[in-house]
Formats: structure tokens, C-alpha cells, sequence
């Protein structure tokens, strides 16, 4: 359940699984990329000619599936949310995916037949909506089929995700590498191969503020 949205503010809504929860230190601790968007933007704003209060909420669950209904309810109860207290969210932000790449016999298509659904949903009731791709992760290396995938999946929401209209793409594989980092670096940002340490979780939410604000945040 939301907080009260609140009337005359900058509403943001992140939806997603563990990796938009922040899940970080085996689930003893929580660093969501949502805390450092919400800074970012709250001093970002305040420069405008119109500063408003910005309020971000964190929808992220961690195992949620994209092939499940986890999301989609949180969704709806989001929406009906804010319109009944007549607010509009300005972004809603989703990442999901990352738990369905490796289940038995999934289909990439079927994957990103469910995020269309989602985020066609969101661009109804937001002014703008930002999707990301799939991370890399450690294992996929050495998993051919979970490799397949999620290259089959990301392809799929590159290449057609924006022609919901009001949707943007961000290449967050491209932008927070695993494999191509040296382990110095990975140790920095990521925790387990897969989750993100405080500092890796903090350099998510500095790379989607600046892809908002190359979009722009009217």
C-alpha cells in the first residue's frame, strides 16, 4: 500500500522485483535505486521555475516474476491509488524479468508479451514511462538456454517496447556491464553476482535521473 499521494507533487512510481527493492547482503539490507532518483530529482526540481515536493514510491518485490501477478496488481492498486486522490504519476519506472530468465521451458516472447501488458497499463495513467532491459548476471555464462533468453527478451524491448506511446528504453545492461567490469569494479557495484551493493544501487539511480532528465522532466 502507497502512502497518501500527494496533491501538487512530482509523483514517481518503481516497479519491479529484488533488483528495484534494493535487495542487497543476502536480504539483510535494502539500497533501492529509489532513494538516490528521489534526491536527484528533489534537488533537480527545486532549480525550476515551479518546484514542487517530489515523492517517489518503491514497488519492488523481491522473486516477483514478470510472468506473474504480483506486478500487475501492484499496479493497479497504484493507479487506483493516485486517482482517488486525483494525482497523476509523472514516471512510472520498470524493470522486470531478471526471475523468469531462468525458469524451465520460458518463452522469451511470452515474457515480453506480459511487460507490454504492464507497461501499456502504465502509459495510460503516467505522463511518461521508462523501461529497462535485463541486467547481466554472473551465471549466465554458463547457461546457454538462460543466456538465450534474456538476449532474446532485451532484444525484443529494444527494438519494440517505445512504440507504446509515452515509452522510453534505457539500456541498463549496456550501462552497468558485469562481465566486462574488472573485479575490482564488480566488487564495488555488485554483491552477488546478480544484486548490487549500496554504492552499485546509488549508480542505477544516477544513470535512470540522467536518462529522465535527457527525456525531460516536464
Amino acid at each position: 500500500m502507497l502512502p497518501p499521494p500527494e496533491e501538487g507533487a512530482y509523483h514517481v512510481l518503481c516497479l519491479g522485483d529484488s533488483l528495484t527493492e534494493g535487495y542487497t547482503k543476502n536480504g539483510t539490507a535494502f539500497w533501492p535505486y529509489a532513494d538516490t532518483l528521489n534526491s536527484l530529482l528533489s534537488q533537480e526540481i527545486a532549480k525550476g521555475k515551479h518546484p514542487l515536493p517530489v515523492v517517489v514510491y518503491n514497488e519492488g518485490v523481491s522473486g516477483d516474476r514478470i510472468l506473474g501477478s504480483g506486478m500487475k496488481r501492484r499496479l493497479e492498486s497504484c493507479i487506483e491509488e493516485a486517482a482517488d486522490a486525483d494525482v497523476k504519476f509523472e514516471w512510472v519506472i520498470i524493470m522486470a524479468g531478471i526471475n523468469d530468465i531462468g525458469a524451465p521451458g520460458v518463452s522469451p516472447r511470452d515474457m515480453y508479451t506480459a511487460l507490454k501488458g504492464l507497461v501499456t497499463e502504465a502509459a495510460k495513467y503516467a505522463k511518461k514511462v521508462l523501461v529497462m532491459n535485463c541486467m547481466e548476471v554472473a551465471h549466465e555464462v554458463y547457461h546457454p538456454r538462460m543466456l538465450e533468453v534474456v538476449k532474446a527478451y532485451n532484444a525484443l524491448i529494444e527494438t519494440s517496447i517505445t512504440q507504446v506511446p509515452g515509452v522510453s528504453f534505457l539500456d541498463m545492461r549496456k550501462e552497468m556491464p558485469y562481465h566486462s567490469v574488472p573485479v575490482e569494479g564488480r566488487k564495488l557495484l555488485f554483491d552477488d553476482g546478480v544484486h548490487l551493493t549500496k554504492e552499485g544501487y546509488q549508480r542505477m539511480g544516477e544513470i535512470i535521473f540522467s536518462k529522465m532528465k535527457s527525456i525531460g522532466l516536464e
